[in-house]
């Protein structure tokens, strides 16, 4: 039985220490977060600017290369990674930070974070 136990608080072990949480690509910079409704609220304003956000995680793209940061009151902030890192898919739900520059599709005046160094908690 002790054996069994053992076993078991080690599988426990391995599976949180692999879990979503962790500091991904570059460290990052920017002290101040800026709030994701300001972005979406005047996407121009921050076109082209470095910019820290913070929210829960509400979807992560299959390929771990893209995600959705929820401001807590439902404003969606898509995240794009950029670099040689991706975000596990199990980041959902996951308080996370995303630093990059915002950039706006020029069609749709829909700004997007193209992250270069993300946290999840």
């Amino acid at each position: 039985m002790v054996g069994l136990s053992l076993i078991g608080a080690a599988v426990a072990l391995v599976a949180l220490s692999c879990g979503p949480s962790g500091k991904f690509g570059k460290p990052m910079t920017t002290g101040e977060k800026t709030a994701i409704d300001e972005i979406r609220d005047d996407p121009g304003l921050f076109d082209g600017k470095t910019v820290a956000v913070e929210g829960q995680v509400a979807t992560v793209d299959d390929d771990g290369r893209g995600f959705q940061l929820d401001n807590g009151y439902g404003v969606l902030l898509y995240v794009k990674v950029v670099g040689d890192f991706k975000v596990a898919r199990g980041a959902k739900y996951h308080l996370a930070t995303a630093e990059g520059k915002v950039a706006v599709d020029k069609k749709t005046e829909e700004p997007r974070l193209m992250a270069t160094g993300v946290e999840v908690k």
